[in-house]
């Protein structure tokens, strides 16, 4: 139990530190105030999501006192869920009771019991005792002793009382034992009893120990161990004895050597060592080999003299784990010490035991404790051998090397692989040059072992004997020496191995020195030497042997490297086409993917195409690009795919990117029988990983994938996917613009949106027929995409959008220039990045047409010229969003109207592909409507009324500070204080006498304010006014003082409680400033109407200074206390 309460703490004490108070919510906890408000802004905090301050958080419990942590406590109420306040009232208790903080511990205890005392629900009664665990003292004994008896208490109380371990909690505990006629209770007292280790209570709880009752047995023989008394021996032998000393029940032999241990530990060693004696005497290892094990523990602790002696003894027993408990028993500087013994020991052991204990041997590094190891090399047994062979290398380091290396040359298959083990892991600065002595001698096979063992240990300095052994008469040594040339060379040895290429004619030989060297070159570490010396390398060999250096220039890498092989690819023959290919194909640099897909979209032969494809698509995951990017890289390599090994890697690989137009790549393939189960698993792959797939083109696909899917777990996967079903939203999401056959949904484009809507309807019919006509002129559905062939006009979508998603890919030419008008205004812009003498190096996706708000992107993102881009662009508004290839490149930024700079956007209009003179080619050009909320207008009454539109659900132009936690979702003003702002949201403008309106939502518990005739720094409630905006209907406001209602004049006057809409709901509020007098009308019920003069004159309800009832205007605004909610429609007229 104590375990979980330390764990539940620490939980909670993450929780809390995870809090952010940010400062306007502080604003709600000074000292004016009420203590039910402070505890309600305080409890609606918890639990934390974010980091934040946990001393501020714990500042704040702790500046309520006594009085309002009781407060707070008796807030829980049976039935409900309590759980902000049992993390406020368990953190704070973790918090005082750390060092230096005792009088607050003091408090919190206070707190706490009178919280306890006037609680009438039992489970939070036990909540809250059990926040005293770790900050009652002795001096609070008398306080919690009268719950030792309650029924639902008496646990935990007990357990508080064995935390304090004071004499006078243990007086408490004995007093109510022996009072006690309840058994459950008991067994609560005699293990607090035992927790505290009170020796005084040892005569009361033995006759428990022989009790009828399983856990008051249990729990007496637990007590009467931890207490130690020697009196209880006998009594507790016994009850061992009568467990057979063996695990059962009441685990009383375990408990016994607990008890011997503590006893020892207590000073009477004497008397331990006694007992453990008798214990062992009592036990053999095939009955009771746990008990006899920790007997021997005690054994070995408190007679550490003989030690050695019993251990020795006991590391020869036939029961195995006995055995190895009694080695783990013996320490380093023993066995040392001891040593003869152990040599003694070790000739007279059985082979198992021999094996054991030269593994022990093993685990101390020591010369002497290597040399009694060492006979053992050639024992007759094979698990001694071994056992030894590997020991005496960790024991003695080099001081077998000798004897390992002559017996490696007449070991069986089986020592041999021992030995070699040793050897690779041997330390000492002269094994690699023992080992290389023997080569020359060795046979042929020791050879081809001894050379492996220099190149596991990578020996450089001992490379001129490998050189050497490469020309030998015999195949396989000169194998193992040219294999070994790789792990062991260096730049010095390049001209040895340029040598050796030149003159070897093995191709299999040829292929391991050509490792050897991409190696030794790679150690440079400078990128431009390594090309150098390869590149300069090439034309002194002979072009069978350049072939070998390919794979060097591609292993480093690097621009220039990677561009020499495209170049020998294009001027070579075939076979050196072959081995560029096959360089590139193992080559480690993302850059490699450029010459890998030119050289597929040029191959000669389909196999050279797929053998490029297979490394441009191993390739594409390492490199940089967004998902978004890798799919049209994808998308590349399957354009040329031949063969099935590539298209099956491909669909795999696109699994792996959860976006749309990976979706509807695969998505195609389920159809083709070949590819079918891949493709459908990379769907599945992709829509279960994305929880942003929805709308009728994704669930038309994965109907499709329930359908085709098959195989080994299909069925859990059908189940899946259906899931996904179910919960994916309802709605359209994108569809497509462009069936890919015929320019069917799209028109002609002429004139503009302004002059357009002020032709006649014969005139707009008569140029639109003559625009369609120039269109089939200019564009063209060719194999899929949408082709602007240099000549014409726009085109556009027949259908007019507002507020929308788009994904389109798009490919230019040379010089090539075009844009995507968004509502008929021109433009995201696509261009020709090399076209610096228009500006075009800043990249495409730029909202060219601004000039004054951006115009340019963020960052240049653009593909090279003829390559496949993608957008996504998003417009909510006037403003619009751009990722080019998954890169963000315009965000939020206004779209102004190109057409009439003074109008804003246009509300809906067209999307237009520019025609601008040179070749484009779209594809997959999907679109989703967003649906949000209409924009607010006013309505003729109040415009002839003189209302203004302060926020319509399009953007926040007209207001102030916070837009971080304050922003626009679906026409809506949501506050979030999760997002990382601070502060207020207020009106840019100032406003004296006024009426205000506007609707808001509440969440539960939710709290802000309305602040009035307030500066734009300060308090708003007092540098201002503020009027109440909160739920309070919520439980943790149920003690809050009446001008604290929602609409109340903050402190100063209160509202009628009572005429809020149903958490959830939305509720219409009018607030009329005029002079002195403020009213406040909700849903039609007036709930505020005060003059301000009387309070300013005499004194306000809360007695705080209140400077902002003087104030004659300032600016309206919404007064973040860190609780989501809702606002919308908001206007104002001025009186």
């Amino acid at each position: 139990m104590e375990k979980y309460f330390i764990k539940k703490m620490t939980f909670v004490l993450c929780l809390l530190i995870g809090q952010v108070f940010i400062s306007q919510a502080q604003n709600q906890l000074d000292a004016g105030r009420t203590t039910a408000t402070k505890i309600a802004d305080l409890l609606n905090r918890f639990p934390a999501e974010n980091a934040g301050n946990l001393e501020a958080a714990m500042k704040q419990m702790e500046a309520l006192g006594a009085n309002g942590i009781t407060e707070m406590a008796l807030m829980q109420k049976p039935g409900v869920n309590n759980e902000k306040i049992e993390y406020a009232l368990a953190g704070f208790a973790f918090y005082a009771s750390k060092d230096g903080k005792e009088d607050l511990a003091n408090m919190a205890v206070a707190a706490y019991i009178a919280a306890i005392n006037q609680l009438d629900d039992p489970e939070a009664q036990n909540f809250v005792l059990k926040q005293t665990k770790f900050i009652a003292k002795d001096e609070n004994v008398a306080n919690i002793e009268p719950y030792l008896t309650d029924d639902r208490l008496s646990g935990t109380a007990s357990r508080v009382l064995a935390n304090v371990g004071s004499t006078g909690a243990a007086a408490a505990l004995i007093a109510a034992l022996e009072a006690s006629t309840v058994d459950a209770q008991k067994a609560n007292f005699i293990e607090a009893l035992g927790d505290i280790g009170a020796i005084q209570a040892s005569e009361i709880i033995a006759p428990y120990v022989n009790s009828n009752q399983p856990e008051l047995r249990r729990v007496a023989i637990y007590a009467l161990a931890s207490i130690a008394s020697p009196a209880s021996a006998d009594l507790l032998y016994a009850a061992a004895k009568e467990a057979g000393f063996t695990f059962e029940s009441t685990n009383a032999a375990a408990q016994y050597l607990r008890y011997i241990d503590n006893l020892g530990e207590a000073g009477n060693q004497k008397l331990a060592l006694k007992l453990a004696k008798k214990l062992d005497k009592s036990t053999n290892v095939t009955e009771h080999y746990h008990t006899k094990a920790g007997a021997l523990d005690l054994l070995v602790k408190f007679d550490p003299l003989k030690s050695n002696k019993r251990i020795i003894k006991a590391a020869q027993s036939d029961e195995f784990r006995y055995r190895g408990t009694a080695l783990q028993y013996l320490n380093n500087d023993q066995l040392i010490e001891e040593l003869d013994d152990w040599k003694k020991a070790l000739s007279k052991a059985s082979d198992e035991s021999i094996a054991a204990i030269l593994q022990r041997m093993g685990k101390i590094n020591n010369k002497a404790v290597a040399e009694v190891i060492l006979p053992y090399l050639s024992n007759s047994n094979e698990k001694i051998r071994q056992t030894a062979i590997a020991a005496v290398v960790t024991a003695g380091d080099n001081l077998a090397l000798t004897q390992i290396l002559d017996l490696l040359a007449t070991a069986d298959e089986s020592d041999q692989a021992q030995l070699i083990a040793a050897l690779q892991s041997m330390k000492g600065d002269n094994v690699t040059t023992e080992i290389a002595k023997r080569v020359s001698d060795a046979d042929d096979v020791l050879k081809v072992k001894l050379l492996g063992l220099l190149a596991s240990r990578a020996a450089e300095d001992q490379i001129d004997v490998v050189f050497g052994a490469v020309s030998s008469g015999n195949s396989n040594v000169k194998s193992a020496a040219l294999t070994a040339l790789a792990s062991m060379a260096t730049p010095n040895d390049l001209s040895q191995l340029v040598s050796l290429l030149k003159t070897e004619s093995n191709s299999d030989d040829l292929e391991k020195i050509q490792e050897a060297i991409i190696v030794a070159n790679a150690q440079k570490r400078d990128l431009s030497a390594e090309t150098k010396w390869a590149m300069d390398l090439l034309p002194t060999l002979l072009l069978d042997k350049q072939e070998y250096i390919y794979k060097v220039l591609a292993k480093t890498g690097g621009t220039e490297a990677l561009s020499k092989l495209q170049d020998i690819y294009e001027t070579g023959n075939v076979k050196q086409k072959q081995a560029v290919v096959g360089a590139l194909n193992q080559s480690e640099d993302p850059a490699a993917t450029v010459p890998l897909l030119h050289i597929a979209r040029n191959a000669s032969t389909d196999k050279m195409m797929d053998d490029a494809l297979s490394g441009f698509i191993r390739l594409v995951p390492s490199t940089e690009g967004a998902n978004e990017q890798k799919v049209l890289m994808l998308r590349d390599a399957l354009a040329l795919a031949k063969s099935q090994d590539n298209v099956q890697a491909i669909l795999r690989q696109l699994g792996n990117y959860p976006t749309f137009q990976a979706l509807l790549v695969a998505g195609k393939y389920q159809e083709t029988p070949a590819y079918q189960q891949t493709a459908a698993r990379a769907v599945m792959k992709i829509v279960l990983n994305n929880d942003n797939l929805y709308g009728t083109k994704v669930r038309s696909i994965v109907e499709r994938t329930i359908e085709v899917i098959s195989g080994q777990d299909s069925q859990y996967y059908k189940t899946s996917l259906k899931k996904f079903l179910d919960e994916m939203p309802k709605t359209e999401g994108f569809y497509s613009l462009f069936n890919e056959e015929n320019l069917e949904g799209w028109k002609g484009v002429f004139s503009n949106p302004i002059k357009r809507a002020e032709m006649s309807e014969r005139t707009l019919k008569k140029e639109q027929a003559k625009a369609d006509e120039i269109m089939k002129e200019g564009w063209v559905a060719q194999d899929g995409l949408l082709v602007f062939t240099g000549k014409g006009q726009n085109i556009a979508a027949v259908k007019e959008f507002g507020d929308f998603e788009m994904l389109v890919d798009w490919k230019i030419t040379p010089d090539g220039d075009a844009g995507i008008y968004l509502r008929g205004t021109p433009q995201v812009q696509i261009w020709d990045i090399a076209r610096t003498n228009v500006g075009a190096e800043v990249g495409s996706g730029g909202l060219y047409n601004n000039k004054k708000n951006p115009s340019k992107p963020l960052k240049v993102a653009d593909n090279p010229v003829g390559e496949w881009n993608t957008f996504h662009i998003i417009m909510k508004g006037e403003k619009v969003t751009v990722y080019l290839n998954g890169e963000l490149v315009v965000d939020d930024v206004t779209l102004e109207n190109f057409w009439d700079r003074s109008m804003p956007i246009f509300t809906t209009g067209q999307i237009e592909l520019q025609a601008h003179g040179t070749y484009v080619a779209y594809r997959d050009i999907y679109i989703k409507e967003l649906i949000g909320a209409p924009k607010f207008e006013l309505s003729e009454q109040e415009k002839n009324e003189g209302f203004e539109v302060l926020f319509d659900g399009s953007d926040l132009e007209k207001w102030t500070g916070n837009k971080t936690d304050y922003f626009i979702e679906n026409g809506v003003l949501a506050i979030n204080p999760g997002r990382g702002g601070s502060g207020n949201l207020m009106t840019k403008d100032e406003f004296e006498d006024f009426e205000f309106r506007f609707e808001f939502k509440l969440t539960p518990g939710a709290n802000n304010g309305l602040g009035i005739r307030s500066p734009l720094k300060g308090d708003a409630a007092y540098a201002g006014m503020e009027l109440q905006i909160l739920d309070d209907t919520a439980e943790i406001y149920s003690k809050l003082k009446p001008y604290q209602y929602h609409g109340s004049l903050y402190g100063v006057s209160a509202a009628k409680k009572g005429h809020l809409k149903p958490v959830g709901e939305w509720n219409y509020q009018e607030v009329i400033v005029k002079g002195d007098r403020i009213q406040v009308i909700l849903n039609g019920t007036k709930t505020l109407d005060v003059n301000i003069s009387d309070a300013r004159e005499n004194g306000t309800l809360d007695k705080r200074e209140h400077p902002g009832l003087s104030n004659k205007k300032g600016h309206i605004g919404f007064l973040g206390h860190g609780d989501i909610l809702y606002f919308k429609n908001i206007r104002i007229k001025a009186l």
